[in-house]
């Protein structure tokens, strides 16, 4: 099963616009920056790849994918 990582940037949006709906206001904001940045570094992740990174399937990645862009 292949999961949309834009799912998490709205779900980020949506906890960013609507803070206090499920909980504390600062757990809804740390969630909506975490969500944010796993949907930017798994599309990051898929476009590196398309362009011949091969990831290293490890938290290593993290670092090899900013710096694969930096190169």
């Amino acid at each position: 099963m292949s999961f949309d990582w834009i799912d998490y940037l709205d779900l980020a949006k949506n906890l960013q616009n609507s803070p206090d709906a499920l909980g504390s206001e600062e757990a809804s904001y740390r969630t909506a920056v975490s969500r944010a940045y796993y949907a930017a570094f798994h599309l990051a992740l898929a476009f590196a790849e398309s362009e011949g990174y091969s990831p290293s399937q490890s938290g290593h990645d993290h670092k090899g994918v900013p710096d694969y862009f930096r190169s």
